[in-house]
């Protein structure tokens, strides 16, 4: 045992055996909970052929209630039996943030969340297929802010918030706040309209806007999303996908997802194609078995190149 993976052990073992005193001093509003995204893969590229095993994702939650609000920490870790024999608890997705909500439909989260914006969560358990669509990629993965809220009603909710860049939970030189908004609708049709400013230097601001809207259709949950990105005079990075899921019955469900995606990091455009059912084995225990082909085309030049993937889930929550 290495010492790093030694120090990371020792903080995991202090914080889980805290978060245990704390249960078992019968204090029923501390929760400790969590999952495991366990997988084997096949990915084909151009220059290369892939096959293996990994922990995709997974989380320590740590959660107190606070009344009316609450305190939560998230522990993320990984492993890529590929690439390290070490799970690296260092994923750049961490939560730790205190919440309150009040009575007349006011709220506010403090400290470092999920990003608010797009139709694929942080969390693997919580997305449909074993691995997250290209738009992930565009939008802010956590945000260090403020966020207050307001539930105008039932089906309708205001957020706003200013915090650090996002990503980062750091105001790097010469960048200053990040500001946004997202107003969301949620009945017989899902709505959410959003995005953020954030100025990067004297004479450079990103902007970013993101809409999702989905339906049910005859068993059929569908969802579409939008989304752009762009700094200061340069050319936008804009996106398009959508999502289909149909529950057969309680333990089966297919899925697919489409995606097209222009001027994501070092590509010129990404489209991909994802299909495959999941399978809800027991309560807490649900596979997931895809496949992806996706076609990508770099800066640097305009072949596009091609890509396969195919890979299998077993998704355990505690």
């Amino acid at each position: 045992m290495n010492n790093a993976w030694s120090q990371q052990a020792k903080v995991l073992f202090s914080v889980v055996t805290l978060a245990s005193t704390s249960a078992f001093a019968a204090d029923e509003a501390f929760k400790v909970s969590g999952f495991v995204d366990s997988q084997i893969g096949y990915n084909k590229t151009v220059h290369s052929v892939g096959f293996g095993t990994s922990i995709a994702d997974g989380a320590v939650y740590l959660s107190k209630a606070l009344g009316s609000g609450m305190a939560m920490v998230d522990l993320p870790f990984s492993l890529n039996s590929s690439t390290s024999s070490n799970i690296d608890w260092a994923q750049g997705k961490g939560q730790a943030f205190v919440s309150f909500n009040y009575g007349s439909g006011l709220s506010w989260r403090l400290g470092q969340f999920d990003g608010i914006f797009g139709l694929e969560r942080n969390d693997s358990k919580e997305i449909r297929f074993t691995q997250r669509g290209s738009l992930y990629g565009s939008q802010p993965v956590v945000m260090d802010a403020l966020m207050v809220g307001y539930e105008i009603s039932k089906i309708l909710n205001v957020s706003i918030y200013a915090g650090a860049q996002d990503s980062t939970g750091t105001f790097a030189s010469g960048k200053e706040a990040q500001y946004g908004a997202k107003i969301s609708y949620d009945d017989a049709i899902r709505l959410s309209v959003g995005g953020y400013m954030q100025k990067l230097t004297s004479s450079t601001t990103r902007t970013y806007v993101n809409a999702v809207v989905g339906t049910k259709v005859s068993g059929v949950n569908l969802d579409g999303e939008f989304s752009m990105k762009k700094d200061g005079d340069g050319d936008a990075g804009t996106g398009f996908g959508l999502i289909a899921g149909y529950d057969m019955n309680d333990s089966l469900s297919v899925g697919a997802r489409g995606q097209m995606m222009s001027k994501l990091g070092s590509f010129n455009s990404t489209t991909e194609v994802t299909v495959g059912p999941q399978f809800q084995m027991t309560k807490d225990l649900r596979t997931k078995v895809d496949y992806t082909f996706g076609s990508d085309k770099l800066l640097s030049t305009s072949d596009a190149r091609s890509r396969h993937a195919l890979n299998v889930a077993a998704v355990y929550s505690f």
